[in-house]
C-alpha cells in the first residue's frame, strides 16, 4: 500500500502509521499547503474588498439609471401632449383660411394681429416639438449609456465574484488535504482498536442509560449501528468486539417485520458467546401476517444477561414469551404500569417460564407462582427484587414461598408508599434467604412472626423515615425467634440528619452477638463507628468493618478507626474505604494501614 492511497482514502486504513520518512514528507507538505492558504487568505480578502468598491459603484450606477429611465418617461409624456395639441393647431390654421379681412382700418389692424399671433403660436409649437424631440433623443442615449455601464460593473462583479469562489473553493480543499494529512500523523492513528472498543462501550452505556431513565419512550437510539456506520476503522473495530452488541431492542410485538428480524438477527451474529441486554421498546409496528415470530427469534440466542419484559393486563404475552424460551436468563425485569396507590400490574405466570431465570425484579408488577403441569421443572431463581409503591404483604410472601431457592430479596420503595399488611397468615417458611435488603420502616411488617427465617444472616437497610419507631421496628424483627443470633452481615445506609446520635447507633447494634461484619454508607458512617466504638462486647467479635459513599471527614474517620484499633488488634479486624468523598486514595490507606 503506498502513501498516496492512504491519502486519497484516510479511512481506508485507520491503523497505518506512517514510517518516519513519510512523516517527514507530510510535515513538509503541510507547511506548504498551509503557505498556500495564508496567500490565498490576502487575496481572498484583496477580491473581497474590490467586490465591495464594485459594488458600491454598481449601486450607484444603476440608481443613476433609475432617474435617467424616468426622466425619458416623463419626456415622452410632455412630446405626447405636444403631439396631441398639434391638431387643434392645425385646425386653427383651416379655419384662419376661411376668416375675411374687415374692411375698415380698425377692425383690419386687430385682425392682422390676431394672424401675426396665430403664426407665432404655429412656430413655437413646431419648435417646441423638434427641441423635445431631440432632448427625448439625448436622453435614450443616456439611459443607453448607463445600462452599459451597469451591465459591465456587474460583469466585473461577477468575474470578482468568481474569482472569491475559487479563492475558497481552493481553501477548503487544500484545509481538508491538511486535516487528511495530520490525522495520518496525528495521536489518533495511534490508538489501538481495543482502546477505541473500550470509549465506545462507555459511550454505549451512557446512551442506553439516558433511553432507560426516559422509560424508553420515543425510538431506540441504536448506539452501537451508528458507531459502525462512521468510517471503515470503526465499523471493524465495532465488529470484532461482541460486547458492544450486547444492548438489543425488541419490538412489542408477536410477529416482527423483516427489517426488524434482520436488525436483531444482526445483532445476535456479532454477539458472539457474549451475552445480551435485550429489552422492550413502545413499537408496535410489527409485521402481522409476516410469519416471522419474535419468540422464533429470541430462542436463537444462547441466553440472556438481562431480559426486560413489558406486563399487560391484556394479555399474557410476557408469559407466553418466556415459556417458549429455552435459554438461560441471567436476569429477568417484568415491568408493569405505575400507578399511585396500586399494588403494580397484576402477572400471574408459570413454573415454566421462570425455569431459566436466575435473578428475577418486578418493577410495579404483582407477581404469583400458578402450577403449569403436574410435574412443575425446579427454578433456579435465586435473586428476587420489587419496586412497588404500594406493598401487597400477603401477596409477596406467598410468591417467595413458591420460589423455595430464593437466597436474596430486595425491596425498594417510591415515596409516597402504602403498605397492604396481613397478619391473618399460617406459617411460612423460607428456607434458603439469607439476604433482605429493605427499608427500615416495612421491615417487620413483611417479614412478621408467622415468617420463618432460618437461613437469614445478613440485612441491608436503609431508612424511608425518621423517629425511633424505626427502631422499634428493627428490634421487633429481631426478637422473633432466633434471627438476633442468626444476623453475621449488616449494612447501614441513608440515614437522615435528625438520627445521628451515637445513643440511637448503640441502640441499633446492641444484642448482635453473632455480628462480624458490618458495611456503613453514607451518613450512617458517623454515628455507626460510634456505635462500634461503644459496643464493646460487639466490637472484639467483628472482623471487617467497611466505610463507602460517604461524606465524613478524614478527622472524623481516622478518630473514629483508633478507637476501634486499641479494642481489637489489626490482624483480628480489616477497614475497608471506598468512594468516601472527602478522603483522597492515599488518606484510606493510612486509615485502612492504622495499628
Amino acid at each position: 500500500m503506498s502513501l498516496i492511497d492512504t491519502i486519497h482514502d484516510p479511512n481506508k486504513y485507520k491503523n497505518r502509521i506512517p514510517t518516519l520518512n513519510e512523516r517527514q514528507f507530510l510535515i513538509s507538505m503541510i507547511h506548504q499547503e498551509e503557505e498556500e492558504i495564508s496567500s490565498i487568505e490576502s487575496q481572498l480578502v484583496d477580491a473581497q474588498r474590490l467586490a465591495v468598491s464594485q459594488l458600491i459603484v454598481l449601486q450607484e450606477s444603476e440608481a443613476t439609471l433609475e432617474a435617467a429611465k424616468r426622466v425619458n418617461c416623463l419626456m415622452r409624456v410632455a412630446l405626447g401632449r405636444l403631439r396631441d395639441t398639434s391638431f387643434d393647431i392645425d385646425s386653427l390654421g383651416e379655419m384662419s383660411t376661411t376668416w375675411k379681412r374687415p374692411s375698415t382700418p380698425p377692425p383690419q389692424v386687430a385682425f392682422d394681429n390676431l394672424m401675426t399671433e396665430k403664426e407665432r403660436l404655429v412656430e413655437s409649437h413646431s419648435q417646441s416639438i423638434q427641441s423635445s424631440q431631440i432632448n427625448l433623443q439625448r436622453a435614450a442615449q443616456q439611459v443607453y449609456q448607463l445600462e452599459e455601464e451597469v451591465e459591465s460593473r456587474r460583469s466585473i462583479l461577477a468575474f470578482i465574484d468568481d474569482s472569491i469562489r475559487s479563492f475558497v473553493d481552493r481553501r477548503k480543499q487544500l484545509s481538508y488535504q491538511i486535516d487528511k494529512k495530520k490525522d495520518l500523523i496525528g495521536p489518533r492513528r495511534r490508538i489501538p482498536a481495543e482502546v477505541w472498543a473500550l470509549i465506545f462501550n462507555e459511550y454505549i452505556d451512557e446512551e442506553e442509560a439516558v433511553y432507560e431513565n426516559n422509560q424508553r419512550e420515543g425510538r431506540a437510539g441504536y448506539p452501537t449501528l451508528r458507531l459502525s456506520h462512521v468510517c471503515r476503522f470503526w465499523r471493524e473495530t465495532v465488529q470484532t468486539h461482541p460486547v458492544l452488541w450486547r444492548y438489543i431492542a425488541l419490538p412489542r410485538a408477536t410477529e416482527v417485520s423483516r427489517n426488524q428480524w434482520e436488525r436483531i438477527n444482526h445483532y445476535r451474529l456479532h454477539l458472539g458467546v457474549s451475552l445480551p441486554i435485550a429489552y422492550i421498546i413502545p413499537d408496535s409496528r410489527g409485521g402481522t401476517g409476516s410469519g416471522l415470530r419474535l419468540s422464533d427469534l429470541l430462542s436463537r440466542f444462547a441466553g440472556f444477561q438481562v431480559l426486560e419484559l413489558r406486563v399487560s393486563r391484556r394479555n399474557s404475552e410476557a408469559e407466553d414469551l418466556l415459556a417458549s424460551l429455552n435459554t438461560s436468563i441471567g436476569e429477568l425485569r417484568l415491568i408493569g404500569t405505575f400507578k399511585s396507590g396500586n399494588a403494580g400490574t397484576s402477572c400471574p405466570l408459570k413454573v415454566m417460564a421462570l425455569k431459566h431465570v436466575k435473578n428475577l425484579q418486578c418493577i410495579y408488577v404483582q407477581p404469583s407462582i400458578r402450577n403449569s403441569v403436574p410435574h412443575d421443572p425446579t427454578m433456579a431463581i435465586s435473586v428476587v427484587g420489587f419496586t412497588q409503591s404500594n406493598i401487597d404483604v400477603r401477596s409477596i410472601i406467598l410468591f417467595l414461598d413458591a420460589l423455595p431457592t430464593v437466597t436474596e430479596v430486595s425491596f425498594s420503595l417510591p415515596y409516597p408508599y402504602t403498605i397492604d399488611g396481613d397478619g391473618l397468615r399460617s406459617p411460612i417458611v423460607l428456607p434458603n434467604l439469607s439476604t433482605i435488603i429493605i427499608p427500615l420502616a416495612v421491615i417487620d411488617v413483611l417479614f412478621t412472626r408467622e415468617v420463618n427465617l432460618p437461613s437469614l444472616t445478613s440485612v441491608s437497610l436503609f431508612y424511608c423515615d425518621c423517629g425511633y419507631s424505626n427502631l422499634e421496628r428493627w428490634k421487633g424483627f429481631l426478637s422473633i425467634m432466633k434471627r438476633r443470633q442468626q444476623i453475621t452481615h449488616l449494612t447501614v445506609s441513608g440515614v437522615s440528619a435528625i438520627e445521628l446520635s451515637p445513643l440511637i447507633g448503640k441502640i441499633f447494634l446492641e444484642d448482635l452477638p453473632s455480628l462480624s461484619h458490618v458495611t456503613l454508607q453514607g451518613k450512617a458512617a458517623v454515628f455507626g463507628l460510634k456505635a462500634l466504638v461503644e459496643q464493646r462486647s460487639l466490637s472484639t467479635r467483628l472482623k471487617e468493618v467497611n466505610v463507602s459513599q460517604s461524606d465524613i471527614t478524614f478527622l472524623q474517620l481516622y478518630d473514629e478507626v483508633s478507637k476501634l484499633r486499641k479494642l481489637i488488634p489489626p490482624t483480628s479486624l480489616q477497614i475497608r474505604i471506598s468512594n468516601c468523598f472527602n478522603i483522597s486514595s492515599i488518606e484510606a490507606e493510612r486509615v485502612q494501614n492504622l495499628e
